[in-house]
């Protein structure tokens, strides 16, 4: 089964139905709900949903969104070597670093999911925006 790794951005795009992006962002979630395809994320990117969500819902629609999602989202824990990884890398945004070797130390990442795909370009893990994987897997 593919698995994905799936950035901050991609969820707030479904969450604060962010236009456009939105659509593309609810189709991929769906694949992972549905059990086409596997998807998983880090615990920083949990974290900074909340509290990004947190500030334009209630505390409540916010745990129960989070919740709903990790119902079907693996959750990777980010470790000190990722960290100083990430610390030493050549990213130019520091967070997508981290969110990079997280995924990549996890092992198993086929493709990262991202709206930032010009923060990926040191990537050797495959990195698309989510319209270009529906219609690569479709």
């Amino acid at each position: 089964m593919v698995k994905v790794f799936i950035d901050t951005n991609i969820f707030l795009d479904l969450f604060l139905a962010r236009g456009q992006f939105a659509d593309p962002a609810e189709n991929l979630l769906g694949w992972c709900e549905k059990g086409f395809i596997s998807g998983c994320t880090s615990s920083i990117n949990i974290t900074n949903i909340f509290y990004i969500l947190r500030r334009q819902k209630t505390k409540s629609e916010t745990k129960r969104l989070i919740s709903q999602l990790l119902g079907f989202i693996g959750v990777y824990g980010t470790s000190k070597t990722d960290l100083l990884l990430a610390m030493q890398s050549n990213f130019s945004d520091i967070e997508d670093a981290i969110q990079y070797y997280t995924a990549l130390n996890a092992g198993d990442v086929n493709f990262i999911i991202t709206r930032n795909i010009k923060d990926f370009k040191n990537s050797v893990i495959p990195y698309l925006l989510p319209e270009d994987f529906i219609k690569k897997f479709s």
